[in-house]
């Protein structure tokens, strides 16, 4: 029910706004946004995966009067190349695996993680009809986390179940730091409002895990590099709106 009342309200504004152009009736605006993306690693991230998807939302606070803007945002990220192979130790001379009963089976190692923070820059902003195009360039500061899943289909290598599997997972987790430029498109009349996000995040991770059973002592920091593109569907909430110049 409140998700349900958040979108009535935000289509309320929209009706009430749409004699007018957006940034002569609203000083601010809030977006939540439903986002997806791509990334790409590089540094020492790359050595232990390859292109990877993200999948999150954000919330991000706009000034229609002053150039500036903040925001927060978490992402979960998850992919199938994987190039650190973790289980190296357990596989035959052809790349299989085989269980206590003398069957091959089937590993699969997948990449998950989650990144999350804040961020602020500033705004630039140009009307186009009803609508308003900002571009908006800016820092980012958060908390990137890391680790490598491992799926036994079989269920039968008692090694790689839980909490024996976490010896060779790799969890790795540390601050990140990072730019951003984001291209917003708002239009109060219709549904139309949509981002994209180009960023860089350099992140400073290190192993979280105690033991690593099949690489001991690994102990230094990681510099771990993505570059990556989003696409955001966002939920503009208006603010700051002068009733009285409304005209419809």
């Amino acid at each position: 029910m409140r998700t349900l009342a958040i979108l009535l309200i935000c289509l309320f504004w929209s009706s009430a706004l749409s004699g007018q152009r957006l940034d002569t009736v609203a000083n601010r605006v809030t977006t939540i946004g439903l986002e997806y993306g791509i990334q790409w690693p590089g540094g020492d991230l790359s050595d232990r995966f390859g292109q990877h998807f993200t999948l999150g939302t954000s919330l991000q606070w706009t000034s229609l009067r002053q150039p500036y803007f903040l925001g927060a945002f978490g992402y979960f990220q998850f992919g199938t190349q994987v190039r650190e192979d973790v289980l190296e130790p357990f596989r035959t001379t052809d790349g299989g695996i085989i269980n206590p009963a003398q069957e091959f089976v089937q590993v699969y190692l997948r990449q998950r993680g989650l990144q999350t923070g804040i961020e602020g820059g500033i705004n630039l902003r140009k009307s186009a009809g009803r609508g308003l195009w900002i571009l908006e360039p800016g820092l980012q500061a958060g908390w990137l986390s890391h680790h490598i899943r491992i799926q036994d289909e079989s269920v039968s290598l008692s090694y790689l179940q839980k909490p024996y599997r976490a010896a060779y997972d790799r969890l790795s987790s540390g601050p990140a730091l990072g730019g951003i430029i984001h291209v917003l498109y708002l239009q109060h009349q219709k549904l139309v409002n949509v981002r994209m996000d180009l960023y860089v995040t350099r992140a400073f991770t290190r192993l979280r895990r105690t033991i690593q059973n099949d690489a001991p002592g690994i102990t230094e920091i990681r510099r771990d590099w993505i570059y990556g593109v989003r696409l955001a569907w966002m939920i503009p909430v208006y603010g700051g709106i002068a009733v009285e110049d409304i005209y419809y």
